[in-house]
């Protein structure tokens, strides 16, 4: 899938294995997991360094680009509250940043990410009102994600965790952040105990999320590694345990989790993807390796 053409413009691409497949790169793994956001782009510049003439997928996989310049395009909402970060932590805010209304990332390629730097240092401020509520930047996929961030107009933003979580993926790396984790934890369709506590009345503390969380382990709700293998029925967990409330409000938690009937664990895909991306070395210890495999 591609947008249409337009004079002047860049072709974008969606993030798709078949987009890939077109331009010379095979990442099987990819077909196996949920479809990346419809917001996510990547331009056909960015695609024609990986085009390869291999036929193995492997050379050709080992040629894809890595995922470092992107243009962020973002109109603001109402930002969601987060917990304060830790010392030392990055992101040391107490509003999730990214979190509004309208956002898309652009993959490009660095000579792309090169040309866009003196025009966007030279782009004119829109009016006031409209400075405040729309924006678009030059970053670089780095921790915490703001050294050599170009914005013409307004305050640098942050790619949120959604997106972050999802590029990072994509370039094979195995470490994440808390907040990052959580976020491809969903992508993955893996309930973590902690994603009970503030969706779920019932689960007030840790020790309460974890009970519950291995209730649906125990039923075959979830897997070992806690990816939603379905959704909750009648008698899954015992009388007494939840409140109906509770109940339902965690069969809506597990809808946001659940993939598709019949999918399997991505752990496999997981696995193949890091190492398509030559990224095994990190793997071993890796916070990915402890989502995927606990």
């Amino acid at each position: 899938m591609c947008n249409a053409q337009v004079a002047g413009y860049p072709t974008l691409h969606a993030v798709t294995a078949h987009a890939l497949e077109l331009h010379g790169v095979c990442l099987p793994p990819l077909k196996k997991l949920r479809a990346f956001p419809g917001n996510l782009w990547m331009t056909a510049n960015w695609l024609g360094s990986i085009e390869s003439h291999h036929d193995r997928g492997s050379e050709s996989a080992q040629c894809l680009r890595p995922v470092d310049s992107c243009l962020l395009f973002r109109r603001e909402g109402h930002p969601r509250r987060v917990p304060c970060g830790n010392p030392g932590h990055p992101f040391d805010f107490d509003r999730e940043p990214g979190s509004a209304i309208h956002e898309s990332v652009v993959l490009l390629s660095g000579l792309e990410a090169s040309r866009l730097v003196p025009l966007l240092r030279k782009g004119l401020c829109p009016a006031p009102h409209k400075a405040s509520e729309q924006s678009v930047q030059l970053c670089h996929l780095r921790d915490p994600g703001m050294e050599m961030v170009v914005c013409p107009w307004g305050q640098p933003k942050r790619v949120n965790f959604h997106f972050r979580a999802l590029l990072k993926f994509l370039n094979g790396d195995s470490r994440y952040w808390p907040e990052e984790q959580a976020e491809l934890a969903k992508f993955l369709g893996i309930l973590e105990p902690t994603a009970l506590l503030d969706c779920v009345d019932a689960c007030g503390s840790l020790s309460e999320s974890k009970g519950v969380w291995d209730i649906l382990r125990d039923k075959q709700v979830l897997a070992l590694n806690g990816f939603v293998k379905r959704l909750t029925r009648r008698g899954d967990v015992e009388d007494g345990v939840l409140p109906p409330s509770s109940e339902l409000q965690l069969h809506h938690l597990l809808k946001r989790f659940f993939v598709r009937s019949g999918e399997l664990n991505p752990k496999t895909a997981v696995e193949e993807l890091v190492k398509l991306r030559l990224q095994m070395d990190c793997y071993r210890g890796s916070s990915l390796e402890d989502l995927i495999s606990s």
